[in-house]
């Protein structure tokens, strides 16, 4: 278990410090050393705990993305998930900053497999490949390409 990769929700006192690690050690014990966990504590230590683990792919893209740390990639994947699809989605629609849609072509949709081909809005196609590729991790990927379907002067701020 390593504590730099563990952000908790709130801080704690000595006797909860006490609980919080038995019942960390017990549980982090069996997960994999390369992910990030987010810890949700509630008012009682022991009855009201959340564990969440992402991995290191996600953390690192959305260091990158948001040029933030992984303690605070891990916090706000913890308290506020989506977050970074759903800002990055509304400042697409609003033409708000440089924020474009990539679309990976797969084998499943043109397969029909999915009826939905997966889509992610970032500023550069390595972005966009990197989440695909590494975050995703979605298999049998044929293309990437930008496509803008917004209409000229439509949701514009």
């Amino acid at each position: 278990m390593n504590p730099e990769r563990i952000v908790i929700s709130r801080t704690v006192d000595k006797v909860e410090h006490v609980k919080l690690l038995d019942i960390l050690s017990s549980i982090l014990d069996d997960k994999k050393g390369d992910s990030y966990y987010y810890i949700d504590i509630g008012d009682v230590v022991g009855y009201d705990i959340e564990v969440y683990s992402f991995s290191e792919n996600l953390i690192e893209w959305d260091c990158e993305v948001l040029n933030i740390g992984p303690r605070a990639a891990t916090m706000m994947e913890g308290r506020y998930p989506n977050f970074l699809w759903d800002l990055n989605y509304l400042l697409y629609r609003h033409h708000i900053g440089d924020i474009k849609r990539y679309i990976a072509l797969t084998s499943d949709y043109i397969m029909a497999v999915t009826s939905e081909p997966p889509e992610i809005f970032v500023n550069t196609f390595a972005q966009a490949v990197d989440f695909f590729t590494k975050v995703a991790d979605i298999k049998g990927v044929i293309d990437i390409y930008e496509e803008d379907d917004r209409e000229e002067g439509q949701d514009t701020i």
